[in-house]
């Protein structure tokens, strides 16, 4: 989630509401992927044991899509909301940039 919104907030980047929410169940489920795969290769080379069974692989995978819908959901209503900064655009002033001579810079 926190990924979309530095998209939404610091990128000229535009998403709607469905693709978004889209977008934060996928990282999600993605990100549970490779921690899975870390973990298989920590299980296989070190033995580690952390890897109690498949089924039980599954349902982490399962509670994982389950959190990216809830995080998707939360980052809807944050952006419906408002997140108290407009998202950059180019060619818009930015307000707290200063140019050579003092003047306000712009965003490109």
């Amino acid at each position: 989630m926190i990924v979309a919104i530095e998209l939404h907030v610091f990128t000229a980047v535009e998403m709607n509401r469905g693709f978004a929410v889209g977008f934060v169940v996928i990282t999600t489920m993605a990100t549970a992927g490779l921690w899975a795969l870390v973990r298989w290769v920590a299980d296989l080379y070190l033995e580690t044991g952390f890897l109690a069974s498949e089924a039980a692989l599954m349902w982490e995978f399962v509670a994982s899509t389950a959190a990216g819908v809830l995080a998707g959901v939360l980052f809807a209503w944050y952006v419906r909301r408002g997140t108290g900064m407009e998202p950059a655009r180019s060619g818009e002033t930015d307000r707290n940039a200063k140019g050579a001579n003092g003047e306000p810079g712009r965003i490109e």
